[in-house]
């Protein structure tokens, strides 16, 4: 395959590989991958989500769907979007948990910008989820947005309680 590659795209290849592995060894250090681990720190469930979207060149919206016990069920990518915004859908978040049966779920996009800081769009949709898993008895333990360097989670800041 790498005959079919240019010097310049093998050399991005190669740097992307690296990338990739630095990451999946920093999150496999703080997130084992047997999926007994409860997501009652907000580091872990950031970690794991800037691996899967933080790196995203268009925003995308993602959810962990957890059991009583907080421990993932799984996690989805649900929504795609532009380079700075998603439409996002509470009713398909509500029916994914339903589906998997999750008691929590903690949903979560990315910001291609780099800019971590909640929007208004950001604050309206997270009260809408929020609304609607109460009335589904689905605990929303956080929303988390991450971009490649860093993450902010609506609890650490106190705007989901």
């Amino acid at each position: 395959m790498n005959a079919l590659l240019s010097y310049e795209q093998q050399q991005k290849l190669e740097q992307a590989k690296m990338l990739y592995e630095s990451v999946l060894q920093e999150t496999a250090a703080i997130y084992p991958n047997d999926k007994s681990a409860t997501m009652s720190d907000p580091c872990i469930p950031a970690l794991m989500l800037k691996a899967l979207i933080g790196f995203e060149e268009r925003e995308v919206f993602a959810t962990i769907f957890l059991d009583n016990q907080n421990r993932e069920i799984k996690t989805e990518k649900l929504f795609f979007g532009t380079i700075n915004e998603s439409s996002v859908y509470v009713r398909e978040i509500i029916k994914m948990a339903l589906l998997c049966n999750a008691a929590a779920i903690i949903i979560s996009h990315n910001h291609p910008s780099g800019m971590i800081k909640p929007s208004n769009a950001d604050h309206m949709i997270t009260r809408k989820i929020s609304e609607a898993c109460c009335l589904m008895d689905i605990r929303l333990l956080d929303h988390i947005i991450v971009s490649r360097q860093d993450f902010y989670s609506f609890v650490e800041s106190g705007d989901l309680s």
